[in-house]
């Protein structure tokens, strides 16, 4: 006989609140975090925890490679990423490599920034919540371009395809999954 689906969910329910607490307790325990935990380093890792948390579930419950959409990949104290960059919005949408996508922007208008780079990359760093994705080769950049590489239109407009194989007939940029 089947189990029942309510008691599956259940028990998975428990098992994620089991799993953030134990991230909780990570933050918690000073031998784990480098800085000195005061309420303050204890608040930060909290809101770190928690921002990866609120990524994870806008990517598991509204990310689709049939219907992608764009969604912030970093918030509040993700801001950074690698490096101080308050005016940077670090954007992912889940896709299929093997399908082909139209990705269309408007940058702006010529007298403001309108720099851009754009990726596909084998996996988001943070989304196995092991630390050996750091060093094992689990987020890999597969091909990249930036508005260096594109022609951007006067009125700050740009298309570019994004699949498997360039299509010898599309007349723009092209990114490789």
């Amino acid at each position: 006989m089947a189990e029942d689906p309510a008691q599956l969910l259940s028990a998975a329910f428990d098992d994620f609140l089991e799993e953030l607490r134990a991230a909780r307790n990570a933050i918690d325990q000073s031998e784990w975090t480098p800085p000195d935990p005061t309420p303050r380093n204890l608040a930060d890792g909290y809101v770190y925890l928690l921002g990866h948390a609120t990524r994870l579930f806008e990517t598991v419950f509204h990310q689709s490679p049939e219907h992608p959409r764009f969604q912030r990949a970093m918030n509040g104290m993700f801001g950074k990423y690698t490096i101080d960059n308050a005016d940077t919005a670090y954007l992912i949408a889940a896709i299929d490599p093997d399908s082909y996508y139209v990705m269309e922007a408007e940058l702006g208008d010529a007298a403001g920034p309108r720099f851009f780079s754009a990726a596909a990359i084998s996996a988001m760093i943070g989304d196995t919540g092991d630390l050996a994705e750091l060093g094992d080769g689990t987020n890999v950049t597969i091909d990249s371009v930036t508005s260096f590489d594109v022609g951007v239109g006067d009125t700050g407009d740009m298309k570019m395809l994004i699949g498997p194989e360039p299509d010898p007939t599309w007349p723009g940029p092209f990114i490789a999954t």
